[in-house]
């Protein structure tokens, strides 16, 4: 048998609202009018820098191993009850339970 023809609903549908305006790039974080080119670039780019600790575990094993430069700030993963820090390099995600900082662990990565 030949299934039987879907008819379509006799009711218009609700329109559904435009999604709300994008609001645009957030302010400048300098004043560009009396700011160089140089200062206003300096502090576009501030918040995006990595925070570096040179005597994280997490730097010393990578630097030690060759994996690169940082791609990540440190963060933190919650599993079966632990707590684990990680942070992903070029060459390797490094990880180790908070607390346990001479037990880091390595997963090999490439881009």
């Amino acid at each position: 048998t030949t299934p039987e023809p879907v008819t379509p609903p006799t009711t218009t549908p609700e329109p559904t609202p435009d999604p709300a305006p994008d609001p645009g790039p957030p302010p400048p974080l300098v004043d560009a009018p009396s700011a160089t080119l140089e200062e206003t670039i300096a502090a576009e780019g501030q918040p995006l820098i990595i925070p570096l600790n040179p005597n994280a575990m997490f730097y010393l094993v990578a630097k030690q191993q060759g994996l690169g430069e940082r791609l990540t700030e440190e963060y933190d993963v919650d599993y079966q009850g632990k707590t684990y820090r990680a942070q992903i390099y070029e060459k390797a995600i490094l990880y180790a339970e908070v607390g346990h900082w001479n037990d880091v662990k390595m997963i090999p990565r490439t881009n």
